[in-house]
């Protein structure tokens, strides 16, 4: 299982993701998450367009 995303600040996101900040998302399913690939230094606008062609091929 893996999850993509985007975010401002990753360090702060991950966390989030393993203290299950947020009880009813995806990433509360596991709370060993860890980073696997990581662009850095792209406008927002880009991180999501790239979040969402990873996501619309992951199925």
């Amino acid at each position: 299982m893996y999850y993509s995303g985007s975010c401002l600040d990753f360090e702060t996101r991950i966390k989030e993701h393993n203290n299950h900040t947020y009880n009813n998302s995806f990433t509360a399913r596991a709370n060993d998450w860890y980073l696997f690939y990581k662009v850095d230094h792209i406008d927002y606008k880009t991180a999501r367009a790239i979040e969402a062609h990873v996501k619309k091929n992951e199925k």
